[in-house]
């Protein structure tokens, strides 16, 4: 602390009532006592104060950026650079540069440092024979010169692996408490090693061919969620094999579908030259000093894909997985920003291939000494002397420790933000809807090839995915239709159900009528019965027999009939014997 600020502090310590002259105190303080009136009285500020006030970011918001370092590297996911020149942009609310992470650095040595995170180990072929090389490049001039190859019909293709889930060699910033004790020095990255092949062809006028992408399926079929990302527009073709790596089909294939459909029409009657690996279809990712692939654009290529992964991972704080469905998403922006036509005339002029000069390919293993690493420099820093001095108003104490609590949850409260606004983005990519049981696309293939393997281009991809839209559609109509039928089959049961029931209702009622019918009529006969009972018990007591109010005529006694069955009585015999005479 320098002496005018230990001079302040004093006179600002003391005990309310206590009386001081500015003199008494500057001679204490060894300083001079206009000096110290004016800085006491805020006329005039310190160069420290000035300082402090041009800095991008208060020292209390640094201490807080250093801290969520901190945290990061203790979650396995120490910040790059660009993630802490981030950070501080979104706390500053304007855009910094990489000279002020630099300077932060300078700053805080004792608490950050950077280091080299090791990802995915990367072989590289080194030639043995000079001999070699020269006879490779007199072959090669000796037949350009013989077909009358121009720069512009010279290709070179080779392939690129992707472990999609995993990270390649990156810089990283850790907080240098944890990672001098060794327990933090790897960063958290996704492990998915789902292999992923990029053919990729240059040409030596600079032009790239569309990258071709096999995808790993022990079935051999393609799957919508691969594909989703790519653009009907993107130059981009696809295919797959059982190890995600090349073979003699599909090699064969990217030959006639894609090389040739793209080289053919600016070639005219020209011959074109292809340079690639003189393996079998391609099965070692090593690289290789004379492909101007390996030479030049494939570093870049896996830097930027690795990066877009890095930013994935840090936006999803490694909760999310890399699937198959991400990779498109991060390569194309490697791609783009990679294969450009600098790198292109950059990759053929450093493996002399175009213009053709071995030299700069030969030169290199002619000097073999070996230069080594330039030596750290020590940069000086501008210290920070006490954070309490270091605040806006630095003649007030109670100010200063206000000052620091607010810049630092200011400081917090940003960087939160940042990280919440880019884990929304990685959750709303991530949380496209899919279907494990996803059926493969329905790739028609028009045309009969030599191989058997087919690159499918984005206006293929998109006919396929019509068709399997089409064909969910109509799966979506008839799921509708059944349970429509399944429904109306409802209804009528319970129609059916329901007429049955009114019926048994309506028996039941005729039923109860009929039993009161039959009731009422067994009640007026039981009635009747008893008034006949009645009336016969009345007439039961009169056992004598009346006397009649008239003599009861006297009865003739009866004729008895003559003749037996067929004769009369006398009387009518005498009639008739009378009618005859």
């Amino acid at each position: 602390m320098s002496c005018i600020n230990a001079a302040i502090e004093a006179i600002e310590s003391r005990d309310p009532g206590d009386k001081f002259t500015y003199s008494e105190v500057a001679r204490r303080f060894g300083v001079d006592r206009s000096t110290l009136s004016r800085r006491h009285q805020q006329i005039r500020g310190s160069n420290e104060a000035k300082s402090r006030n041009q800095q991008l970011l208060h020292p209390h918001q640094e201490l807080q950026l250093l801290e969520h370092i901190d945290e990061l590297t203790e979650a396995g996911l120490p910040p790059t650079r660009t993630m802490i020149q981030n950070f501080a942009s979104a706390i500053a609310g304007r855009a910094t540069s990489q000279s002020w992470v630099t300077r932060f650095f300078h700053r805080h040595p004792d608490a950050i440092i950077s280091r080299w995170s090791t990802g995915l180990d990367r072989n590289r072929h080194r030639a043995d024979s000079v001999y070699k090389y020269e006879s490779y490049f007199d072959l090669l001039s000796t037949k350009m010169a013989q077909h009358h190859i121009r720069a512009q019909d010279v290709y070179n293709m080779d392939e690129k692996g992707f472990l999609i889930g995993v990270t390649g060699r990156s810089k990283r910033v850790f907080s240098k408490q944890k990672y001098e004790t060794g327990g933090f020095k790897k960063v958290i990255q996704d492990g998915n090693r789902d292999w992923i092949t990029v053919i990729a062809a240059i040409c030596a006028d600079g032009s790239t061919l569309p990258p071709a992408i096999i995808y790993e399926a022990t079935s051999g079929n393609m799957y919508a969620r691969w594909v989703d990302d790519i653009a009907i527009d993107d130059p981009v073709y696809v295919t797959s094999s059982p190890s995600g790596w090349t073979n003699d089909q599909v090699g064969l294939a990217w030959l006639e579908q894609v090389f040739d459909r793209h080289t053919k029409e600016k070639a005219g009657n020209h011959t074109r030259l292809l340079i690639l690996d003189g393996h079998g279809s391609h099965v070692t990712m090593d690289t290789h000093t004379l492909q101007p692939l390996d030479v030049v654009m494939f570093k870049p290529l896996a830097a930027a894909y690795s990066l877009s992964l890095q930013h994935y991972l840090q936006a999803s704080h490694g909760l999310l997985a890399v699937r198959k469905d991400d990779f498109y998403r991060l390569f194309k922006p490697a791609w783009d920003s990679s294969f450009i036509k600098k790198h292109a005339l950059k990759a053929f002029k450093a493996t002399g291939i175009a213009p053709i000069d071995p030299e700069v390919v030969l030169k290199k293993f002619r000097k073999s000494t070996l230069t080594a690493p330039p030596p750290l420099v020590n940069v000086s820093r501008a210290t920070i002397t006490n954070l309490i001095n270091q605040a806006y108003d630095p003649s007030s104490i109670a100010a200063n420790n206000l000052s620091e609590i607010l810049l630092r949850l200011q400081a917090a409260k940003e960087i939160a933000e940042y990280e919440k606004d880019a884990l929304r983005a990685a959750l709303h990519v991530h949380q496209k809807p899919r279907n494990r049981h996803e059926p493969p696309l329905d790739l028609q293939q028009r045309k009969a090839f030599h191989s058997g393997a087919v690159w499918w281009s984005p206006c293929k991809l998109r006919e396929a995915r019509f068709r399997q839209l089409v064909k969910e559609k109509e799966k979506e109509k008839e799921l509708l239709d059944k349970i429509e039928l399944k429904e109306a089959k409802e209804n009528n049961r319970i129609y059916q159900l329901k007429i049955k029931e009114a019926a048994r209702a309506a028996r039941e009622e005729a039923k109860k009528v009929r039993d009161e019918a039959k009731a009422v009529k067994a009640a007026e006969l039981d009635a009747k019965r008893r008034d006949r009972d009645a009336a016969k018990a009345i007439q039961q007591p009169q056992s004598g027999k009346r006397k009649a109010s008239k003599p009861a005529a006297k009865q003739q006694p009866k004729k008895r009939r003559v003749g037996g069955a067929g004769g009369g009585t006398l009387a009518e015999i005498d009639k008739v014997v009378e009618l005859r005479l």
